[in-house]
């Protein structure tokens, strides 16, 4: 029987681990994006059987790319460059005075083509997460294929992704201009938000990490990688949070190192 979106497909009824009863599946792109948000667990059983992502990484290139447009404008890249050299003062001695301006304006140039890319970026940058998912499934001993994890994947990230993006626009928007290291506390939903700026900074990014959305983003990764690789949610929870250890750690030494 057809996998294609918009075929009819008995109800399966789940017989392993991190699977969850979902009665009939819908089929529908559409229906699964509303469903990543309001009823994740059944969207990535759905998807673990019926795998869908055209219509998810389009939304996603789209938001992607307006978000840009919205905040890039906005940007203050000689106060960038400015915040740069105060916070490492190795900065300064790369970067003289006399050339702060020129500089500011070339870096402004390229944040604006830079987004014409969006549209080939952004599907890479998620098969790229998706494939550091798989290889963790595999290593955990799953058996599924790339495509669900995948789709499952997208489906993940599409709802914290969107709703801080669109938060994010819409508080930018009503700010003249602002330094680019303020957009990673704009919207305050993170620790770091709310200490010290003097704090150092492996300690400064390993705070912004512990964010609202960020954690959302980790549960939704949980529930998907159980459901579309068949595994306990234990295991996908462990492999998520070894992940993205991985990250936030390496993130938080090289931000302290340059």
């Amino acid at each position: 029987m057809s996998n294609q979106p918009g075929s009819w497909v008995p109800p399966v009824t789940p017989t392993e681990p991190g699977s969850a009863r979902t009665g009939e599946f819908s089929g529908n792109a559409a229906a699964r994006l509303a469903g990543a948000f309001i009823s994740p667990g059944r969207t990535f059983a759905e998807l673990a059987t019926s795998p869908t992502f055209v219509l998810a990484l389009l939304v996603m290139i789209v938001l992607a790319f307006a978000g840009h447009f919205m905040i890039t404008p906005r940007i203050d890249f000689e106060a960038t460059l400015r915040a740069a050299i105060a916070d490492n003062p190795q900065t300064a001695e790369r970067l003289p005075e006399d050339r702060i301006a020129e500089t500011a304006a070339t870096q402004a140039k390229i944040a604006r083509i830079w987004g014409y890319t969006i549209p080939v970026t952004v599907p890479v940058m998620m098969l790229v997460i998706a494939g550091v998912y798989f290889l963790g499934l595999k290593v955990a001993g799953s058996t599924a294929e790339f495509r669900p994890v995948f789709a499952g994947v997208l489906h993940a990230t599409l709802p914290p992704s969107a709703i801080s993006g669109v938060l994010l626009s819409v508080v930018a928007s009503r700010r003249g201009s602002f330094a680019a290291q303020d957009i990673e506390t704009m919207l305050r939903s993170n620790l770091g938000a709310f200490l010290d700026p003097e704090t150092p900074e492996f300690f400064m990014t390993l705070a912004r990490s512990i964010d609202v959305f960020n954690i959302w983003l980790w549960v939704l990764l949980a529930l998907a990688l159980a459901a579309v690789g068949k595994v306990s949610r234990g295991t996908a929870a462990a492999l998520v949070a070894v992940v993205w250890g991985l990250w936030v750690i390496g993130k938080a030494a090289l931000a302290a190192a340059f």
